[in-house]
């Protein structure tokens, strides 16, 4: 269906679905947001209703121009109607999103219904039975890109293309698009089904999915929103606010937003507050999500002896890991999935997980207790498996130099994947339920024969039907190739507590991850099984309570609108948020000579290292917890006309502002051994000095190099030169750890 002026202009282009109104079904014409030319409807309420056969919807699908629909020769049929045409209206309400790796969820509130928080709602397309749902998948899908205009569809609309395609889309999809955060300016390459490709910025990808669930949330709520309350990771708060201002400057940005470890356990401080209960306390939260799982600490105090309460809130990012979340055991039930099949059809035989990790669950935790590295020793045979079983059921398709195979291969890891997830959601069902595991309950797939693989055989990749029957799946085979990777985690989370620490905290787990009873079972090999579960019975927002991970996600949205609701509209108390810096779980050395030299050591020493003027590359290894090297960094030097000449007093401010150091720490250490640099002569002429310095950043999580030239100048003997912009680093290769980058 189109609406055009009866000047025969397009106003709009939409289509026909049925809607329930009063309990019946009603034709509804559905516009897109993108396919609205708002100018048309000014000053006019006659318009033409266009409609085209169902046969025309791929013609109309594509970007139209007024030539282009005018070069359609297909049958239409119009009718002309009076439509009166409003603006949605500005509301002053803040929009909360919570932009997740995995999932996404928005709301607000409305005082006039009680202000309780109301999420938005998003049409699941995906199965035969359509339903609304509070949650969108942060999932992007090409839709067209030709002549470099790129559209996209989002979510389920997403999902549902590549499941109609079977898992072969030609098109390209993206998953955990915040990943992106430190690298907006990156470009993609972009293709579509029909094989237009054009080059897009990762940043303007990452908006048009932010637009779309704005857009969704301004129809459900018919106003159009300035105000955006955006939860941000809690390791990198400022960055992510910044970023977010400059892909959406057509709004206002709350740059006091909550991070969402606050915003998780606001619920529980506000409820203290109506309670007249403890007026201090502290609180651990755990949030293990999608993609990622952070830890951060929260101490709050109630101060209510004026006329309005005071919440004082420190909190604190105490750990993390940005590869690790809900992903990483779908990955691993993929791993277990694709040796099974494997095995299956080569030797007829049900491969247990059992036999590839050990059966000893108290074995397992005293060698990673012993040391980090033995969880790849513990994976050993288990990975061996899955790299023969590459062989006959490829899914790197990365490494395919052919497209039509690769094409086969994407789809067999998307096929595997999202059987991975639905067993994943079975598990946490049956997880939930059964409580006693001597019962190994078996874990049935819906609707298997709907499925086939790509398997190698006599050299070719050829179509296999029904590939999991015969396979079987048990919860305790879950639970067995999950186990080594739950207890590392939570083991370098909570590794720098004493051992009566964690006894002082108030727990709040979140995430779907926390749901899984063994998870709990391994949290008390750090916290006594007692406070754990007093923390749990007190806990209104319970995860252990439902088998809804939904409610999981919530969490953190809910209160961020409470606390935007509470604090702001309502002014029922005054908070005040103080954000401690990062606590110092990395260390990072550069390699001279060939050895590792410190440039700057967990507990805040800094070093400078120095290297001939013409050094143009350098290497910095990155280590984490246990000293385990996390990444290295092959660092390019910037030898362009790019740097300004500043005094050293005025390069120490500068490194100062940026960073977590005081000047004063930069002065005695970096400042004090730059200023004795003695500038060499080589067959009488003086040379230049590199001077590198790398100090951890106070806008996100990783570090800012410096690099300081040393010249010589006749006045006044050296002159300091540094470069107009200075790298930025995370700690975490983010950018490269993911699943969907066809290494897997």
């Amino acid at each position: 269906v189109g609406i055009a002026t009866l000047e025969r202009k397009i106003a709009a282009i939409g289509h026909i679905e049925n809607g329930i109104v009063a309990n019946k079904i009603i034709p509804h014409a559905v516009f897109d947001w993108d396919k609205i030319h708002a100018d048309e409807f000014s000053n006019r309420k006659r318009f033409l209703a266009v409609l085209f056969p169902k046969d025309a919807e791929k013609f109309f699908s594509q970007p139209m121009s007024q030539s282009l629909a005018e070069s359609y020769d297909g049958k239409i049929f119009t009718l002309e109607f009076t439509l009166n045409y409003k603006a949605l209206k500005i509301d002053d309400r803040p929009l909360c999103i919570d932009f997740g790796t995995s999932n996404t969820t928005c709301g607000t509130y409305d005082l006039q219904k009680g202000g309780e928080p109301e999420l938005v709602t998003f049409r699941d397309v995906t199965s035969a039975e359509i339903v609304d749902r509070e949650i969108l998948p942060t999932i992007v899908y090409v839709e067209s890109c030709r002549d470099g205009i790129v559209n996209y569809k989002f979510g389920y609309e997403a999902k549902k293309e590549i499941m109609d395609v079977g898992y072969d889309t030609k098109a390209s999809v993206f998953y955990e698009i915040k990943r992106w955060i430190n690298s907006l300016d990156d470009e993609e390459e972009v293709t579509d089904k029909n094989g237009n490709f054009a080059t897009v910025k990762r940043g303007d990808i990452l908006r048009e999915y932010l637009l779309h669930v704005i857009r969704a949330a301004e129809q459900q709520y018919q106003v159009k929103f300035k105000n955006l309350h955006m939860t941000a990771p809690v390791k990198m708060k400022s960055k992510f606010i910044r970023e977010m201002k400059k892909l959406l400057p057509k709004y206002e940005i709350d740059e006091k937003g909550l991070d969402e470890g606050v915003a998780i356990v606001y619920q529980y401080i506000a409820e203290k507050i109506k309670a007249n209960d403890d007026t201090s306390g502290k609180i651990l939260i755990l949030d293990c999500g999608g993609g990622t799982t952070d830890l951060a600490s929260c101490n709050f105090e109630i101060d209510k002896s004026g006329d309005w309460a005071v919440l004082n809130i420190e909190t604190d990012f105490e750990n993390g890991d940005s590869n690790f979340g809900g992903n990483n055991i779908t990955y691993r039930i993929l791993q277990m999935l694709k040796m099974k099949i494997a095995a299956n059809i080569l030797r007829n035989e049900n491969l247990t997980m059992h036999e590839l990790i050990p059966d000893d669950e108290d074995y397992i935790l005293s060698q990673i207790d012993l040391n980090y590295e033995n969880k790849t020793k513990i994976y050993k045979k288990f990975e061996t498996e899955y790299n023969n079983a590459e062989e006959m059921i490829p899914t790197k398709f990365a490494e395919c130099p052919f497209a039509n195979e690769k094409r086969k291969v994407k789809r067999n890891f998307y096929y595997l994947w999202q059987l991975a997830e639905a067993i994943k959601i079975e598990f946490f069902k049956s997880n939930l339920v059964n409580v006693d595991f001597e019962e190994d309950k078996k874990i049935y797939v819906k609707n298997p024969a709907e499925y086939y693989l790509s398997i190698r055989q006599d050299g070719k990749l050829q179509k296999y039907d029904n590939p999991m029957d015969g396979v079987e799946i048990t919860i305790r085979e879950i639970i067995r190739i999950i186990l080594p990777d739950l207890y590392e985690l939570l083991k370098t989370l909570l590794l720098h507590y004493k051992d009566d620490e964690l006894t002082k905290y108030n727990f709040r787990l979140s995430g779907q991850s926390c749901k899984i009873n063994k998870f709990r079972d391994l949290f008390k090999e750090f916290v006594p099984g007692k406070l754990l579960r007093v923390s749990i019975k007190n806990n209104e927002t319970n995860p252990f309570k439902s088998a809804d991970s939904v409610s999981l996600k919530k969490y953190c949205i809910s209160g961020s609108i409470k606390y935007i609701r509470d604090a702001r509209a309502r002014g029922e108390h005054k908070p005040l948020i103080y954000y401690k810096p990062n606590r110092r779980i990395y260390a990072l050395n550069i390699l001279v000579g060939g050895e590792e030299k410190t440039l700057m050591g967990r507990n805040g020493e800094l070093q400078v290292k120095k290297f001939p003027g013409s050094t143009g590359v350098v290497e910095f290894w990155v280590h984490g917890v246990n000293n385990h090297l996390e990444r290295k960094i092959i660092h390019h030097l910037d030898k362009s006309e790019n740097a300004k000449s500043y005094s050293l007093e005025e390069i120490i401010n500068i490194i100062a502002k940026e960073t977590t150091f005081t000047k004063l720490e930069i002065t005695d250490s970096i400042g004090e051994t730059i200023q004795n640099v003695e500038l060499p002569t080589y067959n009488g002429k003086v040379h230049g000095v590199m001077c590198i310095a790398a100090l951890e950043s106070a806008e996100s999580y990783g570090f800012n190099v410096y690099q300081i030239y040393l010249a010589p100048d006749e006045k006044i003997g050296v002159k300091y030169w540094i470069p107009n912009k200075r790298p930025f680093y995370s700690y975490e290769d983010e950018n490269l750890q993911t699943f969907f980058n066809g290494d897997k």
